[in-house]
């Protein structure tokens, strides 16, 4: 079966294969983070593929502004019925935010920030990429862009669930 169907039942299937294998050696693993980009998501991972994949839907979402981040966030929550983690997520990506300087890529993730930690069904952020790309936050001589201090500021004053 192919298509989205066959793609959902591909998605499961490695899911709980994953799982039965850490447990078969009694390792607690989350697994089935199948990061997609944002439009994938929106057609795949509807309430029962979601459901059937541990409640999560794994993003990479680049948008040009935090309004349209907050509005595609809520939609895929929604749609899927599941929680949020993005695989990628980072700015600037010249095609879509144009050139930003360090200050203006500060800013946007800083605005970023808030709606990641607003939406209570964000539950995980992997920023893309810290060396080599245009979204990078240090140089390739090891300097910090505007971005670190923010990041790390937004990181260290997030409480950890025990």
């Amino acid at each position: 079966v192919g298509g989205v169907e066959g793609y959902r039942a591909f998605l499961i299937d490695e899911y709980n294969a994953s799982r039965e294998a850490f447990n078969s050696i009694d390792k607690d693993v989350e697994v089935g983070y199948f990061s997609m980009n944002y439009d994938v998501a929106k057609l795949v991972m509807d309430k029962p593929t979601t459901a059937a994949l541990g409640g999560v839907v794994a993003i990479d979402h680049y948008v040009r502004s935090t309004d349209k981040l907050k509005a595609d966030l809520d939609e895929i929550a929604t749609s899927s019925g599941g929680k949020i983690y993005l695989g990628e997520w980072g700015a600037p990506i010249p095609d879509i935010h144009g050139d930003m300087s360090g200050d203006e890529q500060a800013a946007w993730i800083k605005d970023a920030l808030e709606v990641f930690k607003a939406n209570k069904k964000v539950i995980g952020l992997n920023y893309w990429i810290n060396v080599g790309g245009s979204t990078e936050i240090w140089n390739p001589r090891g300097v910090a862009a505007p971005a670190v201090p923010v990041i790390t500021e937004y990181y260290s004053r997030l409480e950890i669930p025990q």
